[in-house]
């Protein structure tokens, strides 16, 4: 009787690093905001595609990160499963604070071979310092009205923004002051154009005495910053 050589072949075990990649062909751009703090918040998806008959489960991994001024920025991808033939889909998560200066930054990212470019829009916000104003004094003749004038407050005003002033604010008791003729309530905004035309005016009162008048004063930038 013959005898016979038997083979047993084990089916090929495919890996996660030979079969879950980069869908080819993509790139990818988002827009981060500088300063801010991530906790999770994108708008972006990066996809795989899983090209053999198996399914897998993906660990987490990092796509990039940023350094750059001692900023913590890092974008990631999480966990995932993917089926057989399946290609998905997975949210970006951005964790971290970018503190770069350059308005955009481009990483390659990758997984298991395929790699792909994804540009980083870096958005810085405006900030609007707001201006300083210093004391205006004036020494008034006994019994004489005063008519208020830009020149009175421009050499008081710094913004080092180099934005323009458009407004003065006066706070507390007003009554020597009008507006247009008009008697006026605390807080009083009083606009570059009324004081460029003589709109504020300060009206004596009738005493021969010494009179000590304050009123808190705060000046306002073109963009609405307002002074301390």
């Amino acid at each position: 009787m013959a005898h016979k050589i038997f083979f047993s072949v084990a089916p090929k075990v495919f890996l996660v690093g030979e079969c879950v990649k980069l869908l080819p062909g993509l790139n990818y751009q988002d827009t981060v905001q500088k300063g801010f703090d991530y906790t999770g918040q994108s708008q972006i998806t990066v996809t795989f595609s899983n090209i053999c008959q198996q399914a897998f489960s993906v660990d987490a991994f990092t796509l990039f990160s940023n350094t750059d001024n001692g900023g913590n920025f890092s974008a990631k991808i999480e966990g995932f499963s993917i089926g057989v033939n399946q290609s998905i889909s997975i949210p970006v998560k951005y964790y971290g604070i970018c503190l770069t200066d350059v308005p955009e930054r481009n990483y390659i990212i990758s997984l298991n071979g395929i790699s792909a470019n994804y540009k980083l829009l870096i958005n810085t916000p405006f900030i609007n310092t707001p201006p300083t104003i210093t004391n205006v004094e004036l020494l008034l003749p006994n019994r004489q009205d005063y008519t208020f004038h830009d020149n009175d407050f421009l050499p008081h005003y710094n913004d080092v923004d180099m934005h323009s002033m458009a407004a003065v604010i006066l706070e507390g008791n007003l009554a020597p002051f009008r507006l247009n003729g008009n008697i006026v309530t605390s807080p009083l905004e009083v606009s570059f154009y009324q004081l460029q035309n003589g709109a504020l005016k300060y009206i004596a009162q009738n005493t021969d005495d010494e009179i000590n008048i304050s009123v808190t004063l705060k000046a306002k930038d073109e963009l609405g910053g307002i002074s301390n």
